[in-house]
């Protein structure tokens, strides 16, 4: 069981952060995970994106074909639908057309009402990107505690205000998003627990693991 998800965006909107969160998220509900992020565009307005491969086995590469692509910009659209698999979920917001660009015939184009939920919640057009997380928690059934609670560690400390107005967009494109993936990720019962960390990190911690007592750079 695999489900891979690519997250484009312009540099400055977010990509790596939502890929971050996800791979996050699925390794907390018991999965395997494997994240690539393509080298990053060095001018904000460039693109890029994120892949996330999860899986009940452990997943050694990344892969080029998607099944959930969350388009966060317009270009997103046309830069990764060749890469979409025949069933294929898309998400983008409803503002952004698609005349003109041909998918596969079984792909599932998902528009957002991202700007109503933003109004509707009283949040700035900054959390987005939770509202597109929500989206593909819902599209793969896993239940949206796993955001929120991620939600909690990254802005308890910016206040009760903040952290609810998030939460509230969360839960409302969770409740609004309908479309449903081919395969679902339910939490794995029992799983152990696993971290999901940059290559930097766990060498990082390998070294502490190997007694190292001072490092200079």
């Amino acid at each position: 069981m695999e489900v891979v998800f690519r997250i484009g965006a312009l540099a400055g909107e977010g990509a790596f952060v939502m890929g971050r969160t996800l791979g996050k998220i699925f390794a907390r509900a018991g999965y395997y995970v494997n994240g690539y992020p393509e080298y990053p565009s060095l001018v904000r307005g460039g693109h890029n994106s994120y892949t996330i491969v999860v899986s009940d086995k452990p997943v050694y590469s990344p892969r080029q074909n998607v099944d959930i692509l969350l388009a966060v910009s317009k270009d997103a659209l046309l830069f990764h639908k060749d890469s979409l698999k025949d069933n294929a979920v898309v998400f983008y917001s409803k503002q952004f057309s698609t005349e003109g660009l041909e998918f596969k015939p079984g792909v599932k184009l998902s528009p957002l009402p991202i700007s109503d939920v933003l109004k509707e919640a009283g949040a700035p057009v900054i959390m987005k990107n939770v509202a597109v997380m929500a989206a593909a928690l819902s599209a793969v059934g896993l239940p949206i505690s796993y955001l929120e609670k991620v939600l909690e560690e990254e802005f308890s400390r910016k206040g009760e205000e903040i952290l609810n107005l998030n939460k509230k967009v969360a839960q409302l494109m969770y409740e609004k998003s309908t479309e449903k993936a081919e395969i679902q990720l339910k939490p794995i019962e029992g799983a152990p627990k696993r971290i999901y960390a940059s290559g930097n990190e766990i060498t990082a911690l390998g070294a502490l693991a190997g007694g190292l007592g001072r490092y200079g750079a």
